[in-house]
C-alpha cells in the first residue's frame, strides 16, 4: 500500500466513527420499586367464618407478597390476597399487613383490622315435657348452638330458679302440687339470647307395687277359663275350665301360655285329689283303671289332658272339666295393674267325645294382671 492509500484508508475510518458507525453497549432497563395502589381493608365476620384481605400493587415484576398477622409472618400466605382459617372470637382485633418486594425494593401495607362477632344462640332441641311420680325427680334438657361460652338460666313459671344454670335442670323431689308446672330456659352469649318453649311437668301418685294376681273371668265363649275363688289366694290363682251347657265328652286336652317372667305354672292345691299340675274337675269319672290325668309345664307353655279311662258313657260337659294353677313370682317390681299375658292355643285345645273322635275347641281366657 502506498503512502497515499494509507492516508485515504485512515481518513475513511475516521469518517466512519464520526458518523456513529460500529457497535455500542445498550442502556440498562429501568426497574421500578413496588408501590401499593389499594391497601388491605378492615374485615368483620361472624365467628366460624373466614375473612379475606386483598392488596393491589404495581412495580417491576415479578412481585413477591408476604402476609403477616400481628407482625408475625403467615406461612404460605404469599399471594395478592389472603384468606384466614375459620375464625374464633380470639382472632378479633388482629391486624394483617402484607409486604410486597421486587429487585428494586419493598413496601409494607397499612394494617387491616379483623373484627369477629359472636353468633347469637339458637335452640336446636327444645325442653320436652316430663311425667314423674311423687317423690321422684324430673330432668329437663336443652340443646343450643352459638358462639361459646353459652350461659343458661332455667325458670319455673317465668321465675328464675337460683343455681339452675346448666344445659339441663333436675327438680327436687316432687309433690302432687308440682303437677302442671312449666319450665323454660334462657340461653345467652355475647351475641344475644333466646328463650326456649315451655315444658310441662305432670306428677302422678307414686305407684303401688303388686303383691299378687287379679283375674277377670271371660264374659262369653263356649269353653271358659274362670277363677276358682275357693281355692285361689292373693298369690296363687286356680283356674277352672268350664264346659258348655250342652254336649258330652270323655276327655279334654288344653294348651295354655303365660308370661313366665311374672308367673309360674304350679300344682293345684289339695281340693279334690292329690295336688298335681292339673286336677280333674267334677264332670269326668276317670274310672277304676289308670286315669288319663297328665300335665307338663315348660316356661310359658303349659299342656294338660284329663280323660275317662274306657268310659261306658260320655260325661256331660256342663261343669268344671279341670283345674290348673299359677303363682305370682315374688321379688318383682311390678306396679298394680300391670298386664300379664295369658292365652289358649286354639290349635291344641281338643275334646275327646264318647265315640273316640277328637275335635278342636276354643277356650275363652280372661284378663290377668298384677295386683
Amino acid at each position: 500500500m502506498t503512502l497515499m492509500q494509507k492516508i485515504l484508508a485512515t481518513s475513511a475510518l475516521l469518517a466512519l466513527f464520526a458518523c456513529g458507525g460500529g457497535s455500542k453497549t445498550p442502556p440498562a432497563p429501568v426497574v421500578t420499586a413496588p408501590t401499593i395502589s389499594a391497601q388491605p381493608t378492615a374485615q368483620s365476620v361472624q365467628a366460624g367464618a373466614t375473612a379475606t384481605f386483598t392488596v393491589t400493587a404495581s412495580g417491576t415484576t415479578p412481585l413477591a407478597y408476604q402476609w403477616s398477622k400481628g407482625g408475625t409472618t403467615i406461612t404460605g400466605a404469599t399471594s395478592a390476597s389472603y384468606t384466614t382459617p375459620a375464625t374464633t372470637m380470639a382472632d378479633s382485633g388482629s391486624s394483617f399487613t402484607v409486604t410486597i418486594s421486587n429487585s428494586a425494593g419493598s413496601v409494607t401495607s397499612s394494617a387491616a383490622l379483623l373484627t369477629v362477632t359472636p353468633v347469637a344462640p339458637t335452640i336446636t332441641t327444645q325442653p320436652a315435657s316430663q311425667t314423674a311420680y311423687v317423690g321422684a325427680t324430673a330432668t329437663f334438657s336443652v340443646i343450643a348452638a352459638g358462639t361459646a361460652p353459652l350461659t343458661y338460666q332455667w325458670s319455673l313459671g317465668g321465675t328464675a330458679i337460683p343455681g339452675a344454670t346448666s344445659a339441663s335442670y333436675t327438680t327436687a323431689a316432687l309433690a302432687l302440687t308440682d303437677s302442671g308446672s312449666s319450665y323454660s330456659v334462657k340461653v345467652s352469649n355475647a351475641g344475644g339470647s333466646i328463650t326456649s318453649s315451655s315444658a310441662t311437668l305432670t306428677v302422678q301418685p307414686a305407684p303401688v307395687l303388686a303383691t299378687g294376681l287379679a283375674y277377670t273371668d271371660p264374659t262369653s265363649g263356649t269353653y271358659l277359663l274362670k277363677k276358682n275363688t275357693t281355692l285361689s289366694t292373693a298369690t296363687h290363682l286356680v283356674l277352672d275350665l268350664i264346659g258348655p251347657a250342652t254336649g258330652t265328652g270323655a276327655g279334654i286336652s288344653v294348651s295354655f301360655a303365660a308370661d313366665s317372667s311374672k308367673v309360674t305354672w304350679v300344682d293345684v292345691p289339695a281340693g279334690g285329689t292329690t295336688a298335681t299340675l292339673v286336677q280333674n274337675g267334677t264332670q269326668f269319672a276317670l274310672g277304676t283303671g289308670t286315669p288319663i290325668l297328665k300335665a307338663k309345664a315348660n316356661g310359658d307353655a303349659f299342656q294338660a289332658t284329663v280323660a275317662q279311662k274306657a268310659p261306658t258313657t260320655a260325661a256331660s260337659l256342663n261343669g268344671v272339666l279341670l283345674h290348673v294353677a299359677l303363682d305370682f313370682k315374688s321379688g318383682l317390681s311390678l306396679t298394680q295393674g300391670t298386664p300379664i299375658t295369658l292365652s289358649a292355643d286354639p290349635n291344641k285345645c281338643q275334646l275327646l267325645d264318647g265315640s273316640g273322635t277328637i275335635a278342636p275347641v276354643t277356650v275363652a281366657v280372661g284378663t290377668l294382671k298384677a295386683q
